[in-house]
């Protein structure tokens, strides 16, 4: 509603301008979502390649609305590119056991005496009468 009636833009470098950016932002991107469902809906059903149709359509709009993020994308696409080629040189990854199993003794044992305690204390949640609110 303070974007709405403002007379004005607000100072720059204000917290206000701040939230008014990110307020034109969220319009847009609804804007361009509506957008996107009305010929998503006009033209499914008049095309029978309607996905790869759609797919161009929406890359075009997209593109056309925010051109900014085009050269983002692709950026973001080279720089996970080469991290996970930096991930994938050195071979396979080496996954290290969570316990060794001389140390199976003792987890099996702590969870038959978790499971004892249990059984327990549903016995005594059984014998104490349940009184109603």
């Amino acid at each position: 509603m303070l974007y709405d009636l403002a007379d004005g833009p607000p100072p720059p470098g204000s917290l206000v301008e701040s939230v008014f950016l990110v307020i034109a932002k969220r319009r847009q991107e609804a804007q361009f979502f509506q957008a996107k469902m009305i010929m998503e809906a006009s033209l499914a059903a008049h095309v029978e390649k309607g996905g790869e149709i759609l797919d161009k359509t929406y890359r075009a709009f997209k593109d056309s609305m925010f051109p900014f993020l085009a050269g983002s994308e692709k950026r973001e696409a080279k720089k996970q590119k080469k991290l996970l080629d930096s991930w994938t040189k050195g071979g396979p990854m080496k996954v290290k056991p969570l316990w060794r199993p001389k140390d199976s003794s003792a987890l099996i044992s702590k969870l038959k005496r978790g499971a004892e305690r249990t059984k327990q204390d549903e016995e005594l949640r059984r014998r104490v009468p349940h009184k109603r609110i």
